[in-house]
């Protein structure tokens, strides 16, 4: 009877971890967050820190509706602010929306992705993720 009780105490813990994990997971999909309106001065005083949901929610509409499709890379920056990514392609502007940390750890983020044609004016806006394997 005891090791049923030890198996069972187990299972259950491993239960519960696989459903934090999969809460985890689904949270963070895209596509199952509802898209905000757009606001441009909300959007710039939100950090990707504390408001990540927030950002999410407004880069879903931007991509959606493709709000910033032919827009210069001026006109983008005034809707959105300079980015501080650095690592990017010259024809690409990248904004953090949500950071997730271990610690002091970077272990994963979400990034709205602005890219641009020779002629400086928008032909693509996405979302990417990414975690550290």
């Amino acid at each position: 009877m005891r090791v049923n009780k030890r198996m069972f105490g187990v299972a259950a813990v491993c239960a519960l971890a696989a459903g934090l994990i999969w809460l985890r997971d689904a949270r963070r999909s895209f596509e199952s967050i509802a898209p905000r309106p757009f606001d441009s001065a909300k959007w710039r005083s939100l950090d990707s820190l504390s408001e990540g949901d927030e950002l999410l929610a407004m880069a879903r509409d931007v991509v959606t509706r493709r709000l910033l499709v032919g827009k210069s890379r001026a006109e983008v920056i005034g809707l959105l602010g300079e980015t501080s990514y650095e690592r990017r392609p010259p024809n690409e502007l990248r904004y953090a929306l949500r950071d997730e940390f271990s610690g002091i750890d970077p272990i994963g983020g979400d990034y709205l992705v602005v890219v641009f044609d020779a002629g400086d004016r928008v032909i693509e806006v996405r979302h990417e993720e990414w975690h550290r394997r």
